[in-house]
Parts: structure tokens; sequence; C-alpha cells
């Protein structure tokens, strides 16, 4: 099972249901993801939630990831769509950007 970091407030957004697409970049970490597959987010405080790879889709930016998508779906109404590139790029090299593509998970909960 592959187990990505999310940064306290993502996760809340994760737990609250208001996340259902996590953005990331296409490493190799990532190429091992596949539809159906669990996926483990956990926390700092070693809190961790499992969910279900629903939906896979690439793209050549962030910022093409984030123009598909509805600010609620990849994190919660309350930031704007800048604010959530403004993270990525934050969170995420440039030049690992240049090299590795993104990739968006569609996620849900494991029941």
């Amino acid at each position: 099972m592959v187990r990505l970091h999310l940064n306290p407030r993502y996760y809340d957004y994760l737990k609250n249901g208001t996340k259902c697409i996590d953005a990331r970049m296409y490493d190799e970490k990532r190429k091992t993801i596949g539809l159906g597959n669990t996926v483990e987010f956990f926390t700092d405080s070693g809190e961790t939630t499992p969910v279900t790879v629903t939906g896979l889709l690439r793209y050549r930016d962030f910022a093409s990831l984030v123009a598909d998508f509805d600010s609620a779906m990849l994190n919660d109404a309350s930031m704007t769509k800048e604010e959530i590139l403004a993270d990525l790029n934050k969170y995420n090299a440039i030049e690992k950007q240049e090299q590795c593509g993104f990739e968006a998970l569609g996620i849900r909960f494991v029941k």
C-alpha cells in the first residue's frame, strides 16, 4: 500500500469529505498507484486514513489540473484556485515538476 503525507489542513478536508481529488507529481512512487488500489494518507501526528483510488488523470502541469476541477473537490470551497495552485507550487519543486508531470487521484474512503 502506498502511503502519502498530507499537511493537517488538507488532511482535515479529506476527513471532512470535502477533498475527493488529490493532486500529486507523477513520480516513481505514484506510478505504482492504480485504479481500485488502497492509498493511506497520513499526517505528522500519526493519524491515518485509507482511501480507494477511483480515478487517475494525468496532466502536464498543476495549472491545467487545477483548472479542470472545482476548488471544493481539490480541497475545500473556502480556498480559491489561485491559493490551491500556490500551495501546490510551494510544496513541489519547480525543477521536479518539469520532469515528472502530474496526476489527479480520485479518492473515496475505505469502508
